[in-house]
């Protein structure tokens, strides 16, 4: 469940650092477990505690999500002696420990900056691209078993990533460990290579032969099992057509909650922070007399910094920050603002936009797009809720779709009820995990509903060919190439190791006289670097090239099973060109990994230093 939590925030923060939940599975076994006290407590870190029913909810989700992705029935009991239950108190544990660490360091978040994140999220905004409070209820709803739940996972999120952000290298890295990699990851060789021609090789073949490997390579020429399904769609979009909200229902909606619709009062602000009350002061005597030339020298003589804010709105800060802000008239300058443990603020606003009510023409599509969602959305769970009594009874798809009377809800020409193959089915599908359960099952077999965002699918699996090893005669041909790919491989690569022991300690000049007097084709390549992924070559092959002298030989088999010789002609520094491109590129990579390094030994100090219970036998309770 965390993972929807992480998923719908990745837009604000740009990425969470999941890696460090893995230190959480380190927890069990670490400390002092407690067997005993606190009945209801599944576990408890300082004064944060994890109640049984907060554990047994995240652990039910859990062993869902894994059923769903392996296409086991696997009962809670069964998960819990295979000791899924250890990883799910971990990871709450470990959820704990943070919110601990950050209440003690005093890092908190208030009401309106939770609300403020809500609302940023493009998940819950509706067609006109503002919050929707149904989008809203309705994920909370599908997702997790109260509102409480999503708003402590959301917390955790985003102190977990405030936290972790402040540890980054910045200019801190050693100038000397950088030039060294740059000096390993900029080099570049140029190469010269060729390919053994295979026009002038005759392969023969036995039918002995070709038996013999058939019999030895019997499982490369398997056919596989093929499926095809009947599957039939429901679509939340198809309700939403149904739906039409008559003017006078969304005029009486709008009326009803006009204190919705409200463009908020804004301000533009500019601002000075300081670590004392007097110069604060000091800067607010002089600010507030609006003369611009006092105002910029006093700026200039004692280095102060002006930050400006546009549209800044009544929830932006604490109340008794903004309280004092949106009190002020225009160009005027407020007293220094305590914020604590930021300092002192003056404040002069610079523009207001006042708060307007919107007009019933301004909101009324919004309004309708909304009402009509929510009607749609009832109409399409109900329709759910009866094709599952439908399933559960014994009813087929086509029974499905006469009683959901779908052929009128969709309106389409075509199949409602559509065959396909399941390989290709699955491989239309964004999550492709909810139907690998179709494999596992029989002739015939009915599947649940499956609910992908806002499609449902029930399938039928309507035909099984069966895997089978077909007779030789039927892949001769196929044989014989495969055949005579193998044993023209087996030329080359005698070849190669011949003109290896040859030529490995000759010249250039000689390794070209031999290119001349065969009709070779020789090929250069130059400016290959240790991540190259746009030749032929393979990634070992990369790594060899780059292992060895200038001047020296190497065998090498490519992506399309030709085999040759390379020769390296010639080794690049990257300081024999000027780009400063790929220094920062390197830099930057040395940074990530060492702010990860960093992270993680701070994620380790926060365990170590935590102090926690976790109560086995309340959890056990559960199961017993």
């Amino acid at each position: 469940m965390l993972d929807i939590v992480r998923n719908l925030v990745s837009s604000i923060f740009g990425k969470i650092l999941l890696g460090l939940m893995v230190l959480s599975f380190a927890l069990w076994g670490v400390g002092d477990i407690l067997t005993s006290g606190n009945s209801k407590l599944a576990a408890k870190v300082g004064n944060q505690k994890v109640t049984l029913e907060e554990f047994y909810n995240k652990f039910g989700r859990k062993v869902q999500e894994l059923n769903l992705s392996t296409g086991r029935q696997m009962t809670l009991q069964e998960a819990h002696e295979q000791n899924i239950d250890q990883f799910i108190i971990n990871e709450l544990v470990y959820e704990k420990m943070v919110l601990e660490f950050a209440n003690k360091n005093k890092i908190y978040l208030n009401d309106n900056i939770l609300k403020n994140i809500i609302k940023d999220l493009p998940q819950f905004n509706g067609t006109d691209g503002k919050f929707s409070e149904i989008l809203y209820k309705n994920s909370i709803k599908n997702n997790f078993s109260s509102e409480e739940e999503f708003l402590n996972e959301l917390t955790f999120v985003y102190i977990n990533s405030l936290l972790f952000e402040n540890f980054k290298s910045g200019e801190f890295t050693n100038k000397k460990i950088i030039d060294l990699l740059y000096e390993h990851e900029g080099e570049e060789r140029n190469i010269e290579f060729f390919i053994f021609k295979d026009k002038d090789i005759i392969i023969e073949i036995s039918e002995n032969e070709l038996n013999e490997y058939y019999n030895d390579n019997d499982s490369n020429y398997l056919t596989e099992e093929e499926r095809t399904i009947d599957y039939l769609t429901i679509k939340l979009d198809d309700y939403k057509k149904l739906i039409s909200i008559p003017n006078d229902e969304t005029r009486k909606y709008y009326n009803e909650n006009k204190n919705q619709f409200f463009t908020e009062e804004k301000r533009s602000i500019e601002m000075a922070r300081f670590h004392d009350k007097d110069n604060a002061e000091n800067f607010y005597e002089v600010w507030s007399l609006n003369n611009s030339a006092n105002t910029e020298k006093y700026i200039q003589e004692n280095s102060v910094t002006i930050s400006k804010i546009e549209d800044l709105s009544k929830d932006s800060f604490e109340s008794n920050v903004t309280n004092e802000i949106f009190n002020l008239g225009k160009d005027y300058v407020s007293r220094p603002i305590k914020i604590n443990d930021a300092g002192y603020y003056v404040v002069k606003v610079i523009n207001i936009s006042p708060e307007i009510q919107e007009t019933f023409e301004s909101v009324k599509k919004s309004i309708a797009d909304e009402m009509s969602y929510n009607e749609a959305y009832e109409l399409y769970d109900q329709a759910l809720n009866y094709a599952d009594e439908l399933l559960l009874g014994g009813h087929n798809l086509e029974d499905v779709l006469i009683d959901l009377d779908l052929k009128t809800i969709i309106d389409s020409d075509k199949n409602i009820i559509q065959t396909s193959k399941l390989d290709e089915f699955i491989g239309s599908q964004d999550n492709k995990e909810l139907f690998a359960d179709a494999y596992k099952q029989n002739l015939n077999y009915i599947s649940e509903i499956i609910i992908n965002n806002e499609t449902a699918y029930i399938y039928k699996i309507s035909n099984i060919n069966e895997s089978y090893m077909p007779d030789f005669d039927d892949v001769r041909d196929q044989v014989k190439i495969d055949l005579e790919n193998h044993k023209l491989e087996k030329i080359q690569e005698e070849a190669a190791n011949q003109f290896l022991i040859k030529y490995q300690f000759k010249d250039y000049d000689e390794f070209k006289n031999y290119i001349n007097s065969t009709q070779l084709k020789l090929i250069a390549l130059n400016n290959i670097r240790r991540n190259d992924n746009e030749s032929n070559f393979e990634k070992s092959t990369i790594d060899e090239i780059f292992a060895l002298n200038k001047d020296n030989l190497l065998k090498f088999k490519d992506s399309m099973n030709n085999i040759g010789i390379i020769y390296i002609k010639d080794i690049k520094s990257p300081r024999d060109k000027i780009s400063n491109e790929y220094y920062n590129q390197v830099l930057n990579n040395i940074k990530l990994n060492f702010d990860l390094s960093i992270e993680n030994v701070f994620g380790d100090s926060i365990i170590e230093e935590s102090s926690y219970e976790i109560f086995i036998q309340n959890i056990n309770n559960i199961f017993s």
